[in-house]
């Protein structure tokens, strides 16, 4: 702005100086100009007068310019309107005595700049236009009746408004003595005044005006309330119960005063002084917070967050930073709050504050004297001791997270008041802790003045607010007066609670108490509904079932999905301790234990948590992803970097019980792998046995050195667990959490539970992710189950690739297939399939450290093999596989095993042809995929065979189509034309065609044997065990054959009549009687004709 700017607005301020003869009262349109023309000065000394146009037009009057050492002064002194009218006093006194001030002038014309009378009339001061008077005498206008409270230098009254007769709380503060005082109590009466003047809401209350006059700085306020929450609570002690009413009234304050404080945080207010002597109480129950004199209004600054010295505040409700002179925000109120709603529910639940004041007093050993701030852990403790698992507890969840230490884990006003009215949903007024005024969620939202309750004569100790009028204290005069089951004198009064010096049922054992385990059953129970289709679907085990299982749709081919039902929280608000779930973690179970004993004492690699926050004894347990969270980097291709990898998938189970005297509340969290667990079940009881990544062990390095790693080792379990469940049903959910993954239907889906034997059961997933539309990429994992005669069980999981070796013999019980013994089984040896293992944060260490903890760092895969024996019973099935084999192989591998046999070695006798191979003893096996696309309906069919003799190339595989054909010799000898002949060491599943390893394959580049010889036509001569399992062959070949043509096709019967004079027998004929049939009836060429018939 120009010089010419600032000369026009210098001359207008000159021209609305007022000037002899001067009216009576200048009126206020003329402070409004002048303060108008301030604010657009350039010069910025000029432009503050604009705060306090009445001392600048005072000052102009008197001769003085704004560079004079009068004004100066002014502004050393921080002089303003609001300290007008200024006495004799200050004006003789230094430093305005020797600023070249005329005193007489200046009283002289002050009275000018004063407030005009009709002002204060009831058209004016109480028509809600908030503007603060000045005034000569404010015992012109209220008359003072009595005092209600004081505290430091301000004092509350009830005054009488003499023109209208109206009855208001008038809060007074005395002028100080010098500038100095007078200037500090001036910054919490404009703090205060400002505040008032902009929030307006149900529960604050209300302002009505303010003056200032030779005396004091004075606040009129509205309404004045019959008592102050901190006598209410004070009154009640173990032999005076408070009335029915009155508690109904604290139940009510819960929501509203969270309303109150998510309303003020809402308009950027701070109010830094929450206490029960600042909540005030109306007549009809309405709750009231006052005294805004220390509070931060931060509405024109970016965040609420304050540092340096706090000069003022309440040592037992204020918050740990504010003691401790830290950062400060509107969470410090959250802790002032929690603190409050602490002694509220203490009442509530029947005991007195000198109870609580006495136990917390007791257990810190006198610090919590010092104020709630010092002894938020003994606070925890008085919380669990006055649990008594009812919804009256609700409270002591929200108190638990209010106070907590760290002030960024505490919730917002706005997530309490969410809590209370979640809690409070559907209640009545006696059971819920809202009024029915903020029964609404948008009772934040700001409310009109309501008119004042009418008044009572009851005075009340403190800074409070009081009224006159005699009235039956606390009301809800829109609620339905029920009484509750407070009833002073009453033998169930004392009932909302359990007194802290009466004995108490146990609410959980300790983790000192043994447990007593007696022997569970050789199998898990599970719950039915665990085993629903909320789990995966589940092969029977019934033999009526076996015709469907030769038939299945394999389980790569399902989409459907089965979510994990929602698990809920570890406690109604969201905890902070171990138990609460961490980034990436999916929570997958939770139930409540009655005790909790950890038996080998190795708590190295246990974490352990001394402010557990879960109210009770529970355990949890949450699952990682499958992924390496702490890497992003992929060794292999894009679709290999898609790829789930389940080894990274493990378990964290989290116990929270209570220990010690007064009982302490811990949680401690253990780190678990997938499935590799051994555990016993016995009725509600569970006891389980892991390895953690802590065992150190040695390994021999060059030069004979040795170096140390902390390993994980499963074979030498190293952490024991018994856990008792408050429900039976939750130790057998607890088992079946551990051992299994979670089956989303997306990376985990399509479960199967197939039993091996009496002792043994699987349970194969499939695991992968759809990376296009009609493509997914995934492998396979089986988890076995293993029982044992001692009642522990134990479990270890298994990773199936493309690739594998599947070795299938059929032997006695004993494992020779030439002994007598009528105990027939079948052994399947799986090759070139990992189980997971982990690697620790401790390796390579040169010396033993005992101090060292090794932690779960690295999940890999081990390579090994799998072994697992089906029963046959007292005869031999084959060439017919039993429906375990069956379900088995086809959860594992999707392909539907239909035969197998083993081929003897060649005689004497030559093929007719060289085209003929025949092959040394070797199995047999004939594979049926059933395709079910909406792209692609097909049947699919393979021949397979194992060489006994170990070599280069183990498999031979080959497709069965229209274009197979078969010829006979002899009573066991059958020649098979088959198409697509490939050999190889290993067997792609995918295909079930023979395959190459990679490793292998770079081996033998540029050999003769790297060359994959595939024969479009190729003859293959065998010779089977005996012609039962000839024929049989036979007629299986011949169904697949008609199931993978678009056409049916049937072979004359008399052409394979003509190779042998034996008469057709089906296999199943040498089967017990009732074995199940595994092809469906339709299927067969050939009608069976038992020997026993």
């Amino acid at each position: 702005m120009d010089d010419h700017a600032r000369d026009d607005i210098g001359d207008l301020l000159t021209h609305w100086i007022p000037r002899d003869p001067l009216p009576q009262f200048i009126d206020d349109t003329v402070f409004l100009e002048i303060k108008d023309l301030l604010a657009q000065h350039p010069d910025d000394a000029i432009q503050k007068w604009s705060r306090n146009p009445r001392t600048y037009t005072l000052l102009r009057m008197l001769g003085h310019v704004e560079d004079g050492s009068v004004f100066l002064v002014f502004v050393r002194e921080q002089i303003g309107d609001v300290w007008l009218p200024l006495s004799t006093r200050y004006l003789s006194g230094p430093p305005l005595a020797t600023s070249g001030l005329s005193i007489n002038e200046f009283r002289r014309l002050q009275p000018y700049v004063l407030s005009k009378p009709e002002l204060m009339n009831e058209s004016n001061f109480l028509s809600g236009v908030h503007t603060h008077r000045y005034i000569i005498q404010g015992k012109a206008h209220f008359e003072e009746l009595e005092e209600l409270g004081h505290g430091g230098s301000a004092q509350v009254g009830r005054v009488r408004h003499k023109l209208t007769g109206k009855y208001f709380a008038c809060k007074r503060i005395a002028r100080g003595r010098t500038f100095k005082e007078q200037r500090h109590q001036l910054v919490e009466f404009e703090q205060e005044l400002i505040v008032l003047q902009r929030v307006h809401h149900r529960h604050l209350v209300s302002y009505v005006g303010s003056y200032t006059d030779f005396d004091s700085f004075s606040l009129i306020l509205n309404p004045v309330a019959d008592q102050v929450l901190k006598a209410v609570l004070l009154r009640q002690d173990k032999d005076h119960l408070l009335p029915p009413e009155e508690v109904l009234c604290l139940r009510a304050a819960f929501g509203c005063l969270a309303t109150a404080i998510s309303y003020l945080h809402d308009q950027r207010v701070r109010h830094k002084d929450i206490k029960p002597g600042n909540v005030l109480i109306s007549g009809g129950g309405r709750i009231y917070l006052c005294d805004f004199g220390i509070s931060r209004d931060w509405s024109i600054d970016e965040h609420s967050t304050t540092e340096g010295t706090v000069f003022r505040y309440t040592r037992r409700y204020c918050a740990p930073e504010v003691i401790g002179q830290g950062s400060r925000n509107e969470s410090s109120d959250i802790w002032s709050l929690g603190t409050v709603f602490l002694e509220m529910i203490t009442v509530i639940k029947g005991y007195a504050l000198d109870d609580m004041n006495e136990f917390l007093s007791r257990v810190s050993e006198g610090t919590s004297t010092q104020g709630f701030w010092s002894a938020p852990k003994e606070i925890k403790l008085w919380l669990d001791d006055i649990r008594s698992s009812s919804p009256d507890d609700a409270p002591l969840d929200w108190v638990t997270m209010m106070i907590r230490e760290d002030p960024e884990k505490r919730p917002t006003a706005e997530q309490i008041l969410n809590m209370i009215h979640q809690h409070s949903h559907g209640r009545t007024p006696s059971e819920s802790f809202i009024g029915p005024c903020c029964t609404r969620f948008d009772s934040v939202v700001s409310n009109d003045m309501l008119d004042s309750p009418t008044l009572s004569t009851e005075p009340v100790a403190g800074l409070g607010i009081s009224s006159i009028a005699p009235r039956t204290a606390f009301g809800f005069s829109d609620v339905a007066r029920k009484p509750t089951s407070i009833s002073p004198g009453s033998k169930s009064s004392r009932e909302r609670s359990i007194s802290p010096k009466a004995p108490r049922h146990s609410r959980g054992g300790s983790g000192k108490n043994s447990v007593t385990i007696t022997q569970a059953p050789n199998r898990l129970s599970v719950d039915a509904t665990m085993t629903s289709s909320a789990q995966g679907s589940t092969i029977s085990r019934q033999s009526s079932r076996a015709s469907q299982l030769q038939s299945m749709s394999p389980p790569m081919d399902s989409v459907v999905s089965f979510p994990l039902s929602p698990i809920p929280p570890p406690a109604s608000f969201e905890v902070e301790c171990l138990c609460a779930r961490q980034p990436e973690e999916q929570h997958i179970f939770n139930a409540v234990i009655t005790s909790f004993l950890k038996d080998d004492g190795n708590d190295a690699a246990t974490d352990i948590c001394t402010r557990c926050e879960v109210p009770e004894l529970r355990v949890q347990i949450y699952e990682t992803p499958a992924r390496d969270l702490k890497s992003n980097r992929h060794n292999g291709s894009k679709e290999q970097a898609q790829m789930p990898q389940i080894e990274w998938v493990t378990r964290r189970l989290v116990v929270s019980h209570s220990t010690g005297v007064p009982a302490r509340r811990h949680c401690h969290s253990f780190w678990l792998p997938l499935a590799d667990i051994t555990y016993r079940v016995d009725g509600d009881q569970v006891t389980i046995s892991w390895s953690d990544c802590n065992q150190m062990r040695s390994k021999t390095i060059g030069n004979y050195g040795e170096q140390y790693d902390w390993m994980y080792d499963p074979l030498h379990p190293n952490n024991t667990l018994t856990l008792t469940f408050a429900d039976r049903i939750d130790a057998s959910k607890l088992i079946s959490r551990l051992r299994f993954p979670i089956e989303d239907g997306v990376i985990v889906r399509s479960g199967v539970d197939v039993e091996i034997s009496p002792s043994q059961e699987a349970r194969i997933y499939d695991v992968g992710r759809k990376i296009a539309a009609s493509r997914i990429l995934d492998y396979r994992i089986a988890i076995i189950t293993t029982h044992t005669p001692s009642g522990f069980d134990t479990s270890k999981l298994y990773i199936r690739y493309k690739d594998l070796d599947l070795d299938l013999r059929g032997c006695d019980a004993e494992g020779d297939p030439r002994a007598p013994s009528r105990d027939y089984q079948m052994s399947l040896t799986i090759a070139n399939i990992a189980t997971p293992t982990y690697h620790s944060d401790v390796r390579g260490e040169p010396a033993v450290d005992h101090d060292k903890v090794g932690r779960f760092k690295q999940a890999l895969q081990l390579k090994t093999s799998l072994n697992v024996a089906f029963p046959l019973g007292p005869m031999p099935t084959l060439p017919y596989p039993t429906t375990g084999i069956v379900a088995f192989l086809s959860a594992l591998t999707g392909w539907t095993l239909k035969y197998f046999a083993t081929t003897r070695p060649k005689e004497s006798k030559r093929w007719p042809t060289p085209r003929r191979k025949k092959h040394g003893p070797s199995d047999v096996l004939l594979w049926e995929k059933l395709v079910n696309t909406p792209s692609d309906k097909r049947t699919l069919a393979q021949i397979t065979f194992r060489s006994h003799t170990e070599g280069e190339k183990l498999w031979t595989t080959a497709t069965i189509n229209q274009m197979t054909s078969i010829s006979t010799s002899s009573t066991a000898d059958a020649t098979l034309t088959i198409s697509n002949k490939v050999r190889g060491s290993l067997l792609d599943i995918g295909k079930m065609t023979a395959s190459q390893p990679q490793a292998s394959a770079k081996e033998l580049k540029g050999s003769r044997h790297h060359h994959e010889q595939r024969e479009n036509h190729s003859e293959i001569g065998l010779t089977f065990q005996d012609s039962p399992h000839r024929l049989e062959f036979l007629n299986v070949i011949e169904e697949l054959k008609t199931a993978t043509s678009s056409q049916p096709f049937a072979l004359p019967r008399r052409s394979m009549a003509s190779s042998s004079s034996e008469p057709f027998h089906r296999i199943n004929s040498l089967a017990p009687a009732g074995s199940p049939s595994t092809r469906s009836s339709g299927a067969s060429l050939y009608q069976p004709r038992s020997p026993y018939t």
